[in-house]
């Protein structure tokens, strides 16, 4: 698990925060014996990608959250987070195909893409961006992660890459010594 300094929040209100999980715990689902996207930590992610290389989506998701919740709250009286999972898959849904109302700059289902992408990211991302704690995204699929390089039967549809070869990170990369080029490349 994090320690208490990496869950230190950069761009999320603790509120906000509790948003993201509960969509991203629905948008990939799991649990400590099948982990998804809130075990594999996609929300510290996407807080960190916020503060940073996203910082262009910081109006974006401000505006959509707060629409979310509002859409919520017309069509079941409470906040996203106090709705049961049949409820909040509704919200997602609604969003997903367009008819969530309330929704401007960005809209519902454009929204929808974004928090689906970053979702993504977030599971499946190498640990170096703060996401896919554990490797359990990694683990989830069957990647081997960073690896020099991947044999035709590594490339078969179904190969589970995790069971055939050490999962490496990115880290785990920078410890092996490539020559390289005298023009760096």
């Amino acid at each position: 698990m994090s320690s208490p300094k990496d869950q230190a929040l950069l761009f999320f209100s603790k509120q906000d925060m509790e948003l993201i999980k509960a969509i991203f715990g629905r948008l990939i689902p799991g649990d400590e014996e099948d982990p998804g996207a809130v075990e594999a930590e996609a929300h510290i992610y996407l807080d960190r990608a916020l503060a940073g290389f996203y910082q262009d989506k910081k109006v974006t998701y401000r505006r959509g959250l707060a629409a979310l919740n509002a859409y919520s709250r017309l069509k079941h009286q409470e906040d996203f987070t106090n709705l049961d999972s049949e409820q909040q898959d509704g919200i997602l849904t609604d969003m997903d195909e367009g008819r969530a109302k309330g929704f401007e700059s960005p809209g519902g289902q454009e929204f929808f893409q974004l928090l689906f992408l970053h979702v993504r990211e977030g599971t499946f991302c190498d640990p170096a961006y703060h996401g896919n704690r554990d490797l359990l995204g990694w683990k989830m699929i069957g990647f081997d992660g960073a690896q020099v390089s991947h044999f035709e039967e590594h490339m078969e549809i179904g190969a589970d890459q995790s069971e055939r070869t050490p999962i490496l990170t990115l880290a785990d990369m920078q410890k092996f010594n490539f020559p390289t080029p005298e023009n760096g490349y």
